[in-house]
């Protein structure tokens, strides 16, 4: 986990929130609904997610990550700290594709699951699509997003870009996967493969619909800039003095086009996935 998901939560509630929020909604949560939300860490969907189902229903969120868990509770403590109307969360420190047993999730504990951009990153997919079939009631509804190929989603794929220019092959293939083999943000890419892993997990009425549009990365070229820096951080130290001035230099020159009077704003495409238990 890069350190910018846990300091710079704000920045990612900026771009990917939209998408987050279409879950939310074709997830058809109502008030008083219990909901599981999968790999919320720092984020404001806990906040979100406790306004929609206000003082009769529940949250409960799994995140593997409890640096994540600290951040995301002390947020979601001083957003519910000033509203009557807020519900019980509750925090699991957990990994969604463990044994069902040892999650501490109730069976058939949920009206609705929901999850923003993390389940295309979990080990084992079919543990983990399979746990949360379980934690669904008969009749409850999963809704999540997941990334749609990298060629689509400029946010991540230009500050790969420039170090291809300045160093041909250092970045090939990135983000499908992890150096250790771990799934990548682009794992699910794939609706066909996704859409045979939530029939395999017992799934029906499975939709899998595009989301195409783009996300406010920064304020302005140097803000964007050094927060691709901090992003990839791991790639940075890699290279030399010299080498990392050409790279910012070349990615200087890609995001220019982009920058806005309101910001830097990247292509972003993802793919809506809703299912039900039957």
């Amino acid at each position: 986990m890069d350190a910018t998901w846990r300091d710079e939560p704000q920045r990612y509630d900026a771009m990917i929130g939209p998408f987050g929020r279409q879950a939310h909604a074709a997830a058809g949560i109502a008030a008083g609904a219990r909901v599981l939300d999968v790999g919320a860490g720092a984020s404001e969907t806990p906040i979100e997610l406790a306004r929609r189902v206000g003082p009769g229903g529940r949250v409960v969120v799994l995140e593997l990550s409890d640096e994540l868990v600290t951040v995301g509770r002390a947020r979601a403590l001083a957003a519910g700290s000033s509203d009557a109307e807020w519900p019980d969360i509750e925090w699991i420190v957990a990994d969604v594709g463990a044994p069902f047993a040892d999650l501490g999730l109730p069976p058939a504990g949920f009206d609705a699951v929901v999850s923003r951009f993390a389940l295309m990153l979990v080990d084992d997919p079919h543990a983990a699509f399979s746990n949360l079939h379980r934690a669904l009631r008969p009749g409850g509804r999963m809704a999540f997003t997941c990334w749609q190929s990298a060629d689509r989603n400029a946010w991540f794929t230009l500050p790969m870009s420039a170090v291809e220019t300045v160093l041909p092959g250092a970045a090939a293939g990135a983000g499908a996967s992890h150096s250790d083999g771990r799934p990548g943000p682009f794992s699910y890419a794939d609706p066909e493969l996704l859409h045979k892993r939530l029939d395999a997990a017992g799934f029906v009425d499975v939709r899998i619909e595009p989301l195409v549009h783009p996300v406010r990365v920064a304020t302005d070229v140097d803000d964007a800039l050094a927060f691709f820096e901090r992003r990839f951080g791991d790639v940075a130290e890699l290279l030399d003095a010299p080498t990392l001035a050409r790279v910012r230099q070349v990615a200087r020159e890609l995001l220019a086009p982009y920058a806005q009077p309101d910001g830097v704003r990247l292509s972003a495409a993802a793919w809506l996935v809703t299912c039900a238990r039957p």
